[in-house]
């Protein structure tokens, strides 16, 4: 048989010899049945929140025919028909026995109880003495719990279970959650629970991007009646919802900016020193003095020590008791002290400013001292004295020098005030970076867990939902095989 089909949309209506050819509901359904479909692999569609289970979505996964619609008196007799041999058929009716959303079985001892894990992130606490025979006898010895949840709408439809619920002669679609099935077992006989007692299950689901779900306080719990062919409500659930944030891992804030301010202030200092370089290079052509040397007096937290020979310091000379204090590791100088020196195994060379170092080489051991001059007595209170004034026609040379070069070291200063602001740009940008991705990290909820926990006191097929009221909507339609 051809399925080309074309869908003509708002037909010719039927006449009363068509309708009457074609009344028996009956006959036409047992031909469909006589057709075997394909073996096909049950198609599984993706977890999702909550779901809207209704029939059409089972219509479309199971490829059911839209039959055109009876004018009159003969679309009544039809929808009869339709309901009579429906009812006929039991409440939970799987469309095919072969493809059915699997169970799964845990053993639990029906005398001491126990906690069984099902799925991925659910588990059933299962009491004391929880199960009865068909007899209303307790159980003992291990008992088989099986347990299957029926979470997307290719499950709903092949469990054959009925998505929908009746109030008041008012239809509603169920926004589901989860329906789940649990029964008991011992030695292949069904078991009831006992009175009194219940089944705690609990379940969590992972919402990804969860910061922009919504989840609603509550859903209602429901109980399906297979003999009354109804879902008996049984109360309503509340969710415990937990926000979980999981920040990229982009290293310790702290230490990022740190890095930031520390790489600013080695450009900034590599800066100062080049254009003081060029400063001093604009001032070379001026027979400037040599900047004196401030004189130091003993720190009374550092090691002084003497040399018994005479030694002059550059800018010092007329000084007489001059002394040494280690800037360094004083240990070296303990070494030294033990050891007899000769004038000539010492050496003293200028390290900076107003530092020095002491090598100290008598061809088998090698000490290097850092250290610096200092003055006591009235010896410092003359170098202070002339210090001031060496400093003072040395400041007055210099300010001439630079009157001289004023247009040139002014064009200087503008040139590295513009690179000095440049780097401060360059540091808050990578500062305000940071932060922004702190703050970004801070308020970002990638997802969300929402956990449910409940009693039963029944086995059975249960439903966590919200009625939603059915929106239907007919159009009359012909198929022609062409």
């Amino acid at each position: 048989m051809e399925k080309n089909y074309t869908y003509r949309f708002n037909p010719p209506k039927l006449t009363d010899e068509q309708i009457e050819s074609h009344k028996d509901f009956g006959a036409l359904l047992k031909q469909f049945e006589e057709q075997k479909p394909e073996a096909t692999e049950a198609r599984r569609i993706s977890l999702r929140p909550w779901k809207y289970a209704g029939l059409a979505a089972a219509a479309v996964l199971a490829g059911v025919m839209v039959m055109s619609r009876l004018p009159g008196n003969a679309s009544l007799e039809y929808d009869n028909a339709a309901t009579a041999y429906f009812q006929e058929k039991d409440f939970v009716n799987p469309p095919m026995e072969e493809i059915q959303p699997m169970f799964t079985s845990n053993k639990v001892n029906a005398g001491t109880g126990g906690k069984i894990n099902v799925g991925k992130s659910g588990s059933i606490n299962v009491p004391a003495g929880a199960f009865v025979n068909n007899a209303g006898e307790s159980v003992s010895g291990n008992v088989e719990v099986k347990y299957r949840q029926v979470n997307d709408n290719g499950d709903f439809f092949l469990s054959g279970i009925p998505m929908y619920y009746d109030s008041l002669g008012v239809r509603y679609d169920f926004a589901t959650e989860g329906v789940f099935e649990v029964y008991a077992e011992q030695n292949g006989e069904r078991l009831r629970m006992q009175s009194g007692k219940n089944l705690e299950i609990s379940f969590s689901e992972i919402m990804e991007n969860g910061k922009d779900v919504n989840i609603p306080p509550s859903f209602n719990i429901y109980k399906l009646n297979k003999d009354a062919r109804k879902w008996e409500y049984k109360g309503s659930n509340t969710p415990n919802v937990r926000e979980v944030s999981e920040k990229p891992q982009v290293g310790n804030n702290q230490d990022a900016r740190q890095a930031v301010i520390a790489d600013f202030d080695a450009k900034t200092s590599a800066l100062l020193a080049e254009y003081q370089t060029k400063l001093d290079g604009l001032r070379s052509g001026f027979d400037l003095p040599e900047k004196p040397q401030e004189p130091k007096g003993h720190d009374p937290s550092r090691t002084v020590f003497d040399i018994n020979f005479g030694t002059t310091v550059s800018g010092m000379e007329e000084y007489k008791n001059i002394k040494w204090q280690v800037t360094g590791d004083e240990r070296a100088l303990n070494a030294a002290r033990s050891i007899e020196w000769a004038e000539d195994e010492i050496s003293i060379n200028k390290a900076g400013t107003d530092s020095y170092k002491m090598v100290l080489n008598n061809g088998e051991i090698n000490i290097v001292l850092d250290a610096v001059p200092v003055l006591s007595g009235a010896e410092l209170a003359k170098a202070k004295q002339k210090y001031a004034s060496d400093k003072a026609a040395y400041d007055a040379a210099v300010k001439q020098a630079d009157q001289a070069i004023s247009s040139q070291s002014a064009a200087l200063e503008t040139e590295k005030q513009g690179k000095l602001q440049a780097l401060e740009a360059e540091k808050q940008t990578a500062l305000d970076a940071i932060q922004n991705q702190a703050a970004n990290n801070a308020e970002r909820i990638v997802k969300k867990t929402v956990e449910r926990m409940f009693t039963i006191n029944e086995l059975g097929i249960w439903n966590i939902n919200r009625p939603v009221l059915t929106k239907t909507k007919k159009i009359e339609v012909e198929l022609v095989n062409e």
